[in-house]
């Protein structure tokens, strides 16, 4: 089935393959997925005229399924692969010729629309575009295309955004708030704030010394004599214990105080790690310091019963409660939340859990990015919920 909309195009809509209803049209995204993705493109202020739309594959999968138990176009699978003619490996997945075809069809299209903005609408657009997978975390991301043989264009390669596909849902409707506000925020959000393309420049502190760390915090503490500072907490945890306290300070600014390897070994001497502790306590009691977490409930047990502190942190404001009480029943995680409401989001959660000893620096980095996060989670949703009047409390 061909592809169909203009030659060069402001935005190029990527779905996944054609449905009974688009093979017997001929053309991309009609019937009832047609009717939902348009008006999502309308409430988000993009005109279906202005877009390119293809598939990835181009023609229809048995039942419009991609993999079944009797059927494989696309799988995960080797031993299926095998069995179900999918020589082709990328990126983790088997597929067959048709997918092959459809991808070197795709990286045509794209450099002849010349598209400013790129939607990829499904788990096998993301997976094609980027080498990703998982819509549901990546979802609202700001991401790159993995793969553009194009030596003679100067250009940068147009930005990715991936979202939820139509045909889901029409089977999920509460997600369609979801999906319009990914192509508001991230999508003509980079039409209108082309900076935002890049990641922003944090400054991320991750003390080499008892010491410098010390310092780092009473030079904060400082800051709060003079009054209020919001600050955000977070700690990663290791066989039951406090493996790093990360703080951040504004939505660039962050530290990570390391007290564990990630082997489980001690991080400092006993001296200085009972001398840090001592000092961490210290500031998140600081009169002024206002404590922000995100579940910190968690957080807050383990400063409980660590008997390297033993007290329990007074918590100003919790993004997941802030979240439950502005939408009730949507996801309250921090990556959902980062697509909702900061200005720049990349899904990073995985980091977290892939991280192997030899990666020590990229945990501390990961925790201070879930503390600038927070922040700014923070920073937006509490003047929602002023004006909700959620944060009033009656007397």
């Amino acid at each position: 089935m061909p592809a169909f909309g203009p030659i060069p195009a402001i935005f190029m809509l990527v779905g996944e393959a054609p449905g009974a209803d688009e093979e017997r049209i001929g053309k991309p995204f009609v019937g009832k997925s047609g009717w939902c993705l348009d008006a999502m493109l309308g409430d988000a202020g993009i005109a279906r005229s202005a877009c390119f739309v293809t598939n990835v594959c181009k023609y229809r999968p048995p039942g419009n399924k991609l993999e079944s138990k009797t059927h494989a176009w696309w799988t995960d699978k080797k031993s299926k692969a095998a069995k179900m003619g999918c020589p082709h490996f990328r990126d983790d997945m088997y597929y067959n010729d048709l997918i092959a075809a459809g991808l070197a069809e795709l990286e045509a299209e794209i450099l002849r629309t010349r598209p400013q903005v790129i939607i990829g609408l499904g788990n096998l657009p993301l997976w094609a575009l980027t080498g990703h997978l998982g819509i549901s975390q990546w979802h609202g991301s700001e991401l790159w295309l993995a793969r553009l043989n194009d030596e003679t264009s100067k250009a940068p390669p147009p930005p990715v955004i991936p979202t939820y596909h139509p045909a889901y849902v029409l089977r999920m409707w509460e997600w369609r708030a979801t999906v319009v506000h990914d192509l508001r925020k991230r999508v003509t959000g980079k039409l209108t704030r082309p900076n935002s393309r890049q990641m922003p420049k944090y400054n991320f502190v991750v003390p080499s010394t008892a010491q410098y760390a010390v310092e780092a915090l009473r030079s904060w503490g400082d800051r709060a004599d003079a009054g209020w500072m919001d600050v955000t907490c977070d700690v990663e945890t290791r066989h039951g214990r406090i493996a790093c306290v990360g703080f951040g300070f504004s939505e660039l600014d962050a530290i990570c105080i390391p007290l564990m390897h990630v082997d489980g070994t001690r991080y400092w001497t006993a001296d200085d790690e009972k001398y840090l502790c001592a000092e961490i306590q210290t500031f998140m009691r600081h009169h002024h310091v206002r404590l922000i977490g995100q579940n910190f409930n968690y957080d807050r047990q383990y400063f409980i019963r660590d008997p390297l502190f033993g007290f329990r942190p007074s918590l100003y404001y919790d993004t997941m409660i802030g979240q439950h009480l502005l939408f009730p029943g949507t996801p309250k995680d921090l990556a959902h939340q980062s697509s909702m409401y900061c200005a720049w989001h990349c899904y990073w959660k995985d980091e977290g859990k892939e991280i192997e000893t030899e990666d020590e620096p990229q945990w501390w980095q990961y925790n201070c990015r879930d503390c600038v996060t927070t922040w700014e989670i923070a920073a937006t949703t509490r003047p929602l919920l002023a004006k909700a009047g959620f944060l009033e409390v009656d007397k």
